[in-house]
């Protein structure tokens, strides 16, 4: 789902019916904190429909790494951190470093994560 966010080349976004089934998968397997993340996303999608909001496309991007973060520890009890989708995938991250971390440290803080999160 993270990659299909930032579409390369050819590849396209993601699809409303692909990211519902997706919300389904997380509603129905997902542990509460899973829940918590995914319904943030949502809202922020909702709130942002038009996507002209820069700081809720941040928000999201940073809720979308939290959920990887909190699946991973859900399925193996180990913490990841939230920024290695980032350091994967955007090879100019150092410079948006500072407002992601801030962003997924407020995430964190608002939905009351596990204070391990932080970064």
């Amino acid at each position: 789902m993270m990659n299909r966010m930032l579409p390369k080349g050819k590849q396209k976004l993601l699809s409303v019916d692909e990211y519902s089934e997706i919300l389904s998968k997380v509603l129905s397997y997902g542990s509460k904190d899973t829940v918590a993340i995914a319904i943030h996303m949502q809202q922020l999608s909702y709130s942002n429909a038009d996507g002209t909001n820069a700081e809720t496309g941040w928000e999201m991007i940073s809720s979308y790494s939290l959920l990887i973060t909190q699946i991973k520890y859900d399925l193996t009890s180990e913490i990841i951190s939230p920024e290695s989708w980032f350091y994967l995938k955007i090879s100019d991250y150092k410079k948006l470093q500072p407002q992601i971390k801030a962003t997924i440290n407020k995430v964190v803080n608002q939905l009351r994560l596990n204070k391990e999160f932080h970064v």
